[in-house]
């Protein structure tokens, strides 16, 4: 599936979150065009192209998230979007939310700032999704309910 600005697969990722998957080349462009020229893929998984990519070659998608999950888990750790007192369901909210915003962008949710995806889908959304998959929850996080920590909020708590 490729959605209508170009992300691509089950996980729906752009180019630039290929890129830190070791999927796309580091030169490549960040947009999501980029996946079209299969010069720019790395091989990795045996992944050599979009179709690759789409067909899930060598479980490619499902490595390429356990490897850009973890890189944005190193990432929020250094950047204070994770904190050592957090609970593994705020861990799991803020890594599922990085996988919408960014690193960069569920800091900034963290400190107050909100933040959406081209579509309106928030980082509250996302950071419910993530702390209620560890909870077991069917609870969805409906987008009427903030998760702790989202605008307006500095602090999962």
């Amino acid at each position: 599936v490729v959605n209508s600005i170009g992300f691509a697969g089950k996980y729906q990722f752009g180019s630039a979150a290929l890129k830190e998957a070791g999927m796309l080349k580091r030169e490549a462009s960040n947009r999501n065009s980029a996946m079209d020229n299969p010069a720019n893929w790395t091989g990795q998984y045996g992944c050599n192209n979009k179709q690759d990519w789409l067909n899930n070659v060598g479980n490619c998608q499902e490595f390429a998230m356990i490897t850009y999950t973890n890189t944005n888990r190193r990432y929020l750790l250094n950047n204070g979007g994770i904190r050592a007192s957090d609970t593994k369901e705020q861990q799991a909210g803020m890594l599922m939310g990085a996988h919408l915003l960014g690193a960069g962008g569920m800091r900034n949710w963290r400190r107050g700032n909100g933040g959406s995806d081209a579509y309106g889908t928030t980082g509250d959304e996302y950071f419910a999704l993530g702390s209620a998959a560890l909870r077991g929850s069917g609870d969805s996080g409906s987008g009427t309910r903030r998760g702790p920590g989202g605008p307006g909020n500095t602090d999962i708590a």
